[in-house]
């Protein structure tokens, strides 16, 4: 094929110099259709456009930390996480070059019940029971949980009604000795009559009906109380390690005590991720991926699908018969090859990602009209250069479509694609100045840019 000179490299500015092994990142940011270049580094992010420096913020990763964060970006800005810390959002002001990062806050985070000494106090049920219009010896059931208690007689004795109804409460296997049932009455035969449930086993929900009474008892709830549900992240539990979005959701996946789980925010809303209840389309949604070992998520990818890769292999997301929802989706494991937890990139319909040893790229893609899925070594034939580990990789488009990345020996390397055709064409630049550390792609005027540090 045809050949051409690359140009050299022009000198930009110095990295910040903050961190003593001089570890940092470059990565891609746009807002209101303009390019920007970010430097991240130890406790910071240094902006840059066409070249100049033109703000900086400060954060909480450390310098050892950088190769964890991951990031997405919608039109909200750029979102950061780290398991260690709350994500952060970084965005511009409208109308001016002003850049800022921010807690982001969740009005409605998900809920998960840890069931540990952690865990908070579980608070009482406390129901109220009513007889509409009963008669002696008249029968009923209690359903607590789904489970019917025995048949219970109704009495025109307040106190054996009383009796009657914790006896059965207390015999239902979803009721443990371990908590406490409590019935008082009114002082009115017909009720109502107060049921608190004290334990680990409250909160369940009561129902009644009737057997041989001609109407349903009235239940009344009066404090839902029951599971020790807290927010599902937070600096106690840890915070989402990966981040992307998909079809209007912001979706979060890993944190250091749930790392299979996935957090699928309500469709248009990045705030809701609470998901119990459940059941629209554009609900939020959690789920777990299963395997026969414990699953780390390491990154998430949307396009057509979520990509989601974990150390027990590759596997993706999507709506089943219609749009991703509580109800309708599908959770597939396309390969059993395992990521390096590093940003990968969408070529077309191909995922592009680094491998769990760091000396390969692959590209994950579906084929046979989605029936099965593949995952290529597009290193093969270049082990020499790739074995030495790798980083992020980013694409360029512009002039040509390039592969860009780097390795530990302190190259940059680039891969001429074709890969719908399975073609490949790898070579490596190195600096007079010294080892290249890390490098990404910016769109600007005169075409796509890679900047090095």
């Amino acid at each position: 094929g045809a050949a051409m000179m690359r140009p050299g490299f022009a000198y930009v500015e110095k990295a910040r110099d903050k961190f003593p092994d001089n570890q940092r990142r470059l990565i891609p940011f746009q807002w209101g259709g303009i390019d920007y270049l970010i430097e991240m580094g130890h406790e910071y992010l240094r902006f840059y456009r066409d070249g100049n420096i033109i703000g900086s913020v400060q954060t909480p990763f450390q310098g050892e930390e950088l190769e964890e964060v991951q990031y997405a970006q919608k039109r909200i800005g750029m979102i950061f996480v780290h398991y260690k810390y709350q994500p952060r959002l970084v965005s511009r002001a409208e109308t001016e070059e002003v850049f800022s990062i921010e807690l982001m806050e969740f009005p409605k985070p998900p809920q998960y019940d840890f069931n540990d000494d952690l865990s908070p106090v579980i608070a009482d049920s406390v129901y109220e029971l009513t007889f509409a219009t009963p008669e002696n010896n008249q029968t009923y059931q209690l359903i607590y949980g789904g489970e019917p208690t025995v048949e219970i007689a109704y009495s025109n004795i307040i106190l054996l009604n009383v009796e009657r109804i914790e006896n059965a409460l207390e015999d239902l296997p979803n009721i443990t000795t371990a908590t406490t049932v409590t019935v008082t009455g009114s002082g009115v035969q017909a009720g109502p009559y107060t049921i608190t449930l004290s334990g680990p086993d409250a909160g369940l929900g009561l129902k009644a009906e009737a057997l041989s009474m001609t109407s349903d008892p009235i239940v009344t709830t009066m404090e839902e109380g029951g599971t020790r549900y807290e927010d599902a992240w937070s600096d106690v539990r840890g915070w989402p390690a990966t981040v992307t979005f998909f079809e209007q959701r912001l979706v979060f996946g890993g944190t250091g005590t749930l790392p299979e789980y996935l957090w699928l925010s309500k469709t248009g809303d990045y705030g809701d991720f609470d998901w119990r209840g459940g059941v629209f389309p554009s609900d939020p949604m959690q789920l777990a991926i299963d395997s026969s070992e414990q699953v780390i998520i390491r990154w998430l990818l949307g396009g057509a699908f979520i990509g989601i890769a974990t150390n027990s292999g590759h596997f993706g997301l999507a709506g089943a018969g219609g749009p991703l929802g509580p109800t309708t989706f599908n959770l597939t494991q396309f390969t059993s090859e395992r990521a390096e937890r590093m940003q990968p990139i969408n070529i077309n319909s191909d995922l592009v990602y680094v491998d769990e040893g760091r000396d390969k790229i692959r590209k994950l893609y579906l084929s046979d009209e989605r029936r099965t899925a593949l995952s290529n070594n597009i290193t093969l034939t270049v082990s020499d250069l790739t074995r030495s580990s790798l980083t992020q990789p980013f694409k360029m488009t512009r002039p040509d479509s390039y592969i860009v990345t780097t390795n530990d020996a302190g190259q940059l390397l680039m891969c001429s694609y074709q890969l719908e055709q399975g073609r490949t064409a790898w070579t490596y630049f190195e600096h007079a100045r010294g080892p290249i550390k890390a490098a990404t792609v910016i769109r600007e005027d005169a075409g796509d840019i890679i900047y090095v540090v």
